[in-house]
């Protein structure tokens, strides 16, 4: 009677097993997971089609909250899809995810690109906002290049320090700052660019001798104004015509032709001023050939 209690126990545990290999043929065995969702996203994004690669990278996401690289896709996504405060969201959440310096490099790059792009695309009269973004992108584009001097986003290999040299150029050009813009050109964008327009007479080396506007509150901080003939590009030097003593410039108006310096020994109405600064013999003209330059580079 043993013998067949514990055969028919056999019997029922084979029946169990069998039963569970049944109901395991139901059970899904390759549900997208989401690395495959993430190269999918990546796939549709090198491809130029953004709507189903920010599909593929959510869905990542939604299978694995802490995905680093998904998080990434969709800042960079969104940017390209032209919603900037999606991307931003993205990025900044990633930031707070990762203690990987390459994904932290591509943070970096796509805020700076994407607050680039919402400065360009912000009404002009929103003088603030303007300057707000471009500082951010600048920062951010700074960042950048400071920890990675040969950066190159790994999926989409036109976003290299050159183009983050002419973003940094556009964002000041952009926030009207051109000596600024002229010098992110000149150092890093176009060796040699700045000469190239003294060669082709675009901006020329000008010297000016002119009085100080003296006021009684030159007498308490040595800041004095000065007018000079010429539509500054950049003013070089500021010195006392007799003296030769060397004043401090604080301040120029870019295409205008108004100076502020100050210095000891503090100036009086009597004083003559010698100022060296480059200007421009059309300032549009000058204008233009920047942008045309920096645009080349994007």
């Amino acid at each position: 009677m043993a013998r067949f209690r514990y055969l028919g126990l056999f019997i029922i545990l084979i029946l169990i097993v069998a039963g569970c290999d049944r109901e395991g043929e139901n059970i899904p065995t390759s549900a997208p997971t989401s690395d495959i969702y993430l190269d999918s996203g990546w796939e549709y994004y090198s491809a130029g089609d953004y709507a189903e690669a920010l599909d593929a990278f959510a869905a990542s996401k939604s299978r694995d909250a802490i995905k680093e690289d998904a998080y990434n896709g969709l800042g960079w996504t969104y940017a390209k899809l032209h919603d900037y405060d999606q991307s931003i969201s993205n990025f900044l959440l990633l930031l707070s995810l990762t203690d990987n310096d390459a994904v932290k490099a591509d943070v970096y790059a796509g805020l700076a690109m994407t607050y680039g792009a919402k400065q360009l695309v912000t009404p002009i009269e929103e003088t603030a906002l303007r300057e707000e973004l471009g500082t951010s992108a600048i920062q951010y584009a700074r960042q950048v290049l400071q920890a990675a001097p040969n950066y190159v986003f790994s999926r989409d290999n036109r976003v290299t320090v050159t183009t983050l040299h002419a973003l940094v150029a556009q964002c000041y050009f952009s926030m009207q700052d051109f000596i600024n813009a002229l010098r992110e050109v000149d150092t890093h964008l176009e060796s040699g660019y700045r000469q190239s327009l003294v060669t082709n007479s675009v901006i020329s080396m000008q010297s000016d001798t002119v009085t100080a506007v003296v006021t009684p509150a030159t007498e308490l901080n040595g800041v004095v104004d000065a007018t000079i003939d010429g539509q500054i590009v950049e003013v070089l030097s500021v010195k006392n015509s007799v003296t030769n003593v060397a004043y401090t410039i604080l301040d120029f108006d870019q295409g205008g032709s108004n100076v502020t310096f100050v210095g000891n020994p503090i100036p009086v109405k009597e004083d003559y001023f010698i100022i060296d600064f480059q200007g421009a013999v059309d300032y549009n003209l000058f204008l233009n050939n920047l942008l045309a330059t920096i645009i080349k580079y994007q």
